[in-house]
């Protein structure tokens, strides 16, 4: 552990330790090409598309056999049904300052993404294999024929940060950056179960509402013919206010058997990775950046799943278990940014 701690701090200090740029006298050449045009002022846009999904775990929702349960007593058989989401659509915009003669960025942007998917696992055909669901389900003495699942992950995050720019080389800049976050994650997991006499609906829903501070590193290498490789590596510390809901109403009743509400304040880590190759170009009056790469963007103490035992006695104890792990969404991210 402080061997960890101490390489870490070794690589902080030596990148802040990176010589930086100053900008050439006016009568004098420039001894390569200015790539970055690292003495100009410019004002940036950034418009960013995101072809996004995202991985969670603890989303069963029924076993299926795929072989005759043995007699007496029994335990889950067969394979697990997993909610999964698909891939979809979102978007990132931004605007920034560049102030050449203090070498600082500052920068504003908004990402948004909503990842939805829905499926369906039904009863084999066997008259002697079954459907099970892993949500406790009220007394039905039929057998369960379908179960259908619906996801919807919603995710949208703004972020102020300033960056300091060092160019060890003319052909290498690395930007260390920092600042706030805020934003908004919710998740909605609805469960339809389909009985021959009945059906139960079950909804376990979260939301994390928080803002915290980002500190990562930008980096643009250059590799020839107006070709780079460009990469962002973040970590993030969020802290806000967490609820999770999880919800039963089933046909057999007209009131909803189970409706539990958990809230918390909690801290939630998250890390960002993105890399790919970029095509940038300057001209006399701006400079111009095609970016397509792919992003790791992952979330810790987070993503949790409550379930609860079920008594026909009222004052009966009622356990609860809540399932949690990694939140991950990735995929991938096409850029188009110019400055002026």
């Amino acid at each position: 552990m402080k061997k960890s701690f101490f390489l870490s701090l070794f690589l902080i200090v030596n990148i802040f330790c990176l010589h930086s740029y100053e900008c050439p006298n006016a009568k004098k050449d420039i001894c390569d090409i200015d790539l970055f045009k690292k003495c100009e002022k410019a004002i940036f846009v950034d418009g960013e598309f995101l072809y996004w999904t995202a991985e969670a775990s603890s989303l069963d929702y029924a076993v299926k056999n795929n072989k005759t349960p043995p007699t007496g007593t029994t335990y889950a058989n067969g394979e697990y049904q997993i909610a999964e989401y698909d891939w979809d659509p979102g978007l990132r915009v931004a605007i920034g300052y560049f102030n050449a003669p203090n070498f600082y960025h500052v920068l504003a942007q908004f990402t948004h993404v909503e990842i939805k998917n829905s499926e369906v696992a039904k009863k084999p055909d066997s008259a002697v294999q079954f459907l099970n669901s892993t949500f406790p389900q009220p007394d039905i003495s039929s057998n369960l024929t379908q179960a259908t699942s619906k996801l919807t992950l919603r995710y949208d995050m703004f972020d102020l940060l300033f960056d300091r720019p060092f160019i060890p080389n003319p052909h290498l800049r690395l930007k260390l950056f920092g600042g706030a976050s805020m934003g908004r994650l919710k998740n909605s997991w609805f469960t339809n179960y389909l009985f021959v006499s009945a059906d139960n609906n079950v909804l376990s829903k979260w939301k994390f509402l928080a803002g915290g501070f980002k500190l990562g590193l930008f980096l643009d290498w250059f590799l020839g013919k107006n070709f780079y490789l460009t990469g962002k590596m973040s970590a993030s510390a969020l802290i806000g206010r967490y609820t999770n809901t999880w919800q039963m109403k089933t046909s057999i009743t007209t009131s909803e058997i189970a409706d539990v509400k958990y809230k918390d304040h909690r801290i939630s880590y998250n890390t960002d990775f993105l890399l790919g190759p970029s095509y940038q170009i300057s001209t006399s009056s701006n400079r111009i950046e095609i970016f397509i790469g792919y992003e790791l963007n992952s979330f810790f103490n987070l993503h949790e799943v409550f379930r609860s035992t079920g008594s026909a006695t009222a004052n009966a104890q009622r356990v609860t278990t809540a399932n949690g792990g990694t939140l991950s969404l990735h995929g991938l991210d096409l850029r188009l940014t110019v400055d002026f």
